[in-house]
């Protein structure tokens, strides 16, 4: 049995390797003095010089690590298959979290969710690689995209609050976002995605954030989408929603 497992194991591993040797993403790492961060990069075929929008994924702890591979899965393969330069052409950029490190910090034992005052150091190395892409390729400024699952999710939240003026939108799944923070939410539409079986992240972290942003009618483009007798992993719903990639790339600043 152990033997038949770890075969199972290494025809995973040797198959999630075949999906991103055939993907366009190519590894590269950002470096900043000390700090690095690796991340997978995909770069379109631009028509006309045309700027075009910067997708940013976010994924889960589970993808934390250094070998810039392993965060190429739970959607991110998917998502890499819709961006193409007919119907949606766009920038994407996957960095994967250092072992030890948190997107956002949060407690996975509360309810509703609120997040510290301090910048997680691994956001603002975030932040200036992407100020680093808008320098170097034919970014829109004004469609820079942010989507996130479990930690990842929260991370999309939190950044929302700390870079209001950055992001266009944001998809965050199975996270949670600070109802505290109402006030920063009200510049960037979001459309949280939440399973109702989730026995990870409580969801009541996103309807609570969701809830105060519709009280304070101040983002009529934002949605929460609780999936109906989805446990933690409603990513594998959310990436393939019919409507999610048109939403998406009809925001602006």
């Amino acid at each position: 049995m152990k033997i038949y497992i770890l075969i199972l194991i290494l025809v995973f591993k040797i198959s999630d390797n075949n999906l991103l040797a055939q993907s366009e993403m190519l590894p590269k790492r950002f470096i900043v003095n000390s700090d690095s961060l690796p991340y997978l990069f995909k770069e379109p075929i631009l028509n006309n010089e045309k700027k075009l929008p910067l997708i940013i994924w976010l994924h889960g702890s589970g993808e934390n690590g250094n070998d810039n591979k392993k965060q190429y899965c739970n959607g991110l393969e998917i998502l890499d298959k819709y961006i193409d330069n007919t119907n949606y052409a766009a920038f994407l950029c996957a960095p994967q979290c250092p072992e030890g490190q948190k997107w956002a910090s949060y407690d996975l034992s509360k309810t509703t969710h609120t997040f510290n005052i301090q910048t997680p150091p691994i956001q603002i190395l975030l932040m200036s690689l992407v100020n680093s892409l808008i320098k170097e390729y034919s970014i829109d400024i004004n469609r820079i995209y942010l989507i996130g699952l479990s930690s990842g999710g929260y991370g999309v939240w939190d950044l929302i609050t700390r870079y209001p003026d950055i992001f266009a939108a944001g998809i965050p799944m199975c996270g949670g976002g600070d109802p505290l923070k109402v006030d920063r939410y009200c510049k960037t539409p979001i459309w949280a995605f939440h399973g109702d079986k989730d026995d990870v992240v409580k969801v009541t972290n996103s309807i609570n954030a969701m809830k105060a942003i519709n009280e304070n009618n101040c983002n009529k483009n934002s949605k929460l989408t609780v999936v109906p007798n989805e446990g933690h992993g409603v990513w594998n719903v959310a990436i393939k929603n019919p409507d999610l990639m048109n939403w998406l790339f009809n925001q602006k600043r």
